[in-house]
């Protein structure tokens, strides 16, 4: 069984699916999935039918998005495994960048991490507006949080799933990742 599950919720992403089942299919043996078609008004289901999934993609539908938080939570309710994390759909990022999670995490003996821990990931290749969004929030969150913070909507994230209880009373919007930081 793996030992980290990644949520990644879904809304009107039916373009987008067949590249991610791809992506994801690349890291099956490392990483289980929950994919969250989080209301989608778009023909999702219908796409989802036609793909040939690998055995360690779950989905899971929510009727109606009552935000992006709300459909990571969804998700992390079903989690079983030891360490768990989400990322987004949109394939802005690579899925290639949980190997890269792995990596870090195996060198940093994920067996021995028994307090709390955060794995953050960065975007990278963005214009240079977008960075500049980024440096702003950043400073901003650093200010907030009394600690050095960059790139809060970064991916993957991946956590200890125990660290996670406390979630219940997160934001259901995009608030959701300060929220848990």
């Amino acid at each position: 069984m793996n030992k980290i599950t990644i949520v990644i919720p879904c809304f009107n992403e039916s373009e987008s699916l067949p590249e991610l089942i791809n992506q994801l299919s690349k890291v099956t043996s490392i990483f289980s999935f929950i994919l969250v078609d989080n209301g989608s008004e778009d023909n999702t289901q219908e796409i989802l039918h036609k793909l040939e999934i690998p055995e360690n993609i779950e989905f899971y539908k929510k009727e109606v998005n009552t935000g992006y938080g709300a459909g990571i939570k969804y998700g992390l309710e079903k989690v079983k495994t030891e360490y768990c994390g989400w990322m987004h759909s949109d394939l802005q990022q690579d899925t290639s960048v949980l190997l890269d999670a792995h990596k870090i995490l195996e060198k940093n003996n994920l067996e021995s991490s028994g307090g709390n821990f955060a794995l953050k990931g960065l975007r990278t290749g963005r214009s240079t507006i977008e960075n500049l969004f980024t440096i702003g929030v950043s400073i901003l969150s650093s200010i907030l949080f009394f600690d050095k913070c960059w790139d809060m909507a970064g991916q993957p994230n991946i956590f200890k799933t125990s660290s996670l209880k406390f979630i219940d009373n997160s934001p259901d919007d995009h608030k959701f990742e300060f929220y848990i930081y």
